[in-house]
């Protein structure tokens, strides 16, 4: 094992930016993954998908994994993001301390803003027309659950109010968890001017986490939702990059990582929901276990290289991954669609559910790339040579001194 990049370094040794590193398929599969969790959830919450009494334990304990660990899928997303975050702020400025804060604040406004301003435009519009299951409910008008959407406290919202905002307004309150986190993300960067400070900020996020969903079992919505209770699988992606980056491990190391992270995340979607294990899924402190294996699978995956086979076997995985924002800020649009379609016409009872589902991934991920390909990638080339030009400028107009 060998030396990381020094996290302590000298603040400024990373002002100039370097190209981030290589992306890793593990990541997207990871990726992948989650968002089909989320579909396929929000698609059982409107059509059951639930096989027959008579279909076999297998049978039962797959749809289980499949269709009920849609906030599972999140908290994945959680974890990822955490560690990607961290390893490009490495990759880029070389150390943490290093960070351009602005130029940080400007990447990401580069990436978030564009996709989420365009759903907000349209989600307004159907809103104003009264589109069925677009109108937002009396108990919160139309300005207060738009200014929480652009101020990222729709979970807060939400949670404080009792209340679900309509489906497509609903799947902001992980976008205001992850980006409240990273308003203070190069605050804790600067904290590792002084090594143990960053460190302890991230570990009490990791505890209190765990600590916040126990004491919050008699209020399911904040338990699920509110930023102490989810911001541990972000904490714990970014203590995990931090104490693995540019370190090389053995490849025995790896593989057992690899395994044991594997069989922990499976673990926690397979088991949690069973009545056996219904202590633990109650408080939610399978999470932290589910956090745990994502973080380990991350580590290994990272490092391994995935056999020819396996790689190809994985793509669908690895471009619903590769699409993972687009998909889930846009798939309530087609799962709407697909259930309403679904109930009104006679489809075989037997097979319309599935059917369905199929249809509904199919067309999240349809959507997905067009928003992608039309919005999101070249919204985000203009805003970042926008900043690039103002700050071009600026060098040309300030006088030498």
């Amino acid at each position: 094992m060998t030396a990381a990049i020094p996290l302590g370094a000298a603040p400024g040794s990373g002002r100039h930016p370097r190209t981030p590193g290589p992306r890793h398929p593990i990541v997207d599969v990871l990726r992948g993954v989650s968002i089909l969790l989320v579909v396929l959830r929000h698609y059982q919450l409107r059509i059951s998908l639930e096989p027959p009494a008579s279909a076999g334990v297998v049978l039962h304990a797959l749809w289980r994994m499949l269709c009920n660990n849609g906030n599972e899928g999140v908290r994945i997303f959680f974890v990822i993001s955490g560690f990607l975050i961290t390893s490009t702020a490495l990759d880029r400025w070389g150390s943490l301390p290093g960070i351009d804060v602005g130029g940080f604040y400007r990447l990401r406004l580069a990436r978030i803003a564009p996709p989420l301003l365009a759903l907000l435009a349209v989600l307004s519009l159907l809103h104003f027309v009264g589109a069925d299951g677009y109108v937002i409910d009396a108990r919160v008008s139309y300005p207060r659950a738009l200014l929480a959407a652009l101020t990222f406290h729709v979970n807060w919202l939400e949670a404080s109010r009792s209340l679900y905002l309509p489906a497509g307004w609903d799947v902001l309150w992980s976008l205001a968890v992850e980006e409240a986190f990273y308003l203070f993300f190069p605050l804790v960067c600067l904290l590792y001017r002084w090594r143990r400070a960053g460190h302890a900020l991230l570990l009490a996020s990791v505890v209190l986490g765990a600590v916040v969903r126990v004491w919050l079992v008699g209020a399911p919505m904040w338990q699920a939702k509110a930023y102490s209770a989810c911001m541990d699988g972000i904490a714990l992606g970014c203590l995990t990059a931090m104490a693995t980056h540019g370190r090389v491990y053995s490849r025995r190391l790896l593989r057992l990582l690899a395994v044991g992270g594997g069989a922990l995340l499976l673990a926690m979607l397979l088991i949690a929901r069973q009545p056996l294990f219904y202590a633990m899924a109650q408080p939610r402190l399978h999470l932290s276990l589910l956090s745990l294996g994502s973080a380990a699978l991350l580590v290994a995956g990272t490092r391994l290289r995935l056999g020819p086979r396996l790689f190809a076997a994985l793509r669908p995985l690895r471009a619903c991954g590769r699409l993972s924002y687009e998909i889930y800020l846009t798939h309530m649009f087609v799962v709407l669609a697909v259930t309403s379609y679904t109930r009104s016409r006679a489809w075989p009872a037997a097979g319309a559910p599935l059917a369905g589902a199929l249809l509904a991934i199919v067309g999240a991920w349809a959507l997905g790339a067009l928003v992608e390909h039309y919005l999101s990638s070249p919204a985000n080339r203009w805003v970042r040579a926008a900043f690039r030009r103002g700050s071009s400028l600026r060098q040309v107009q300030t006088p030498a001194r």
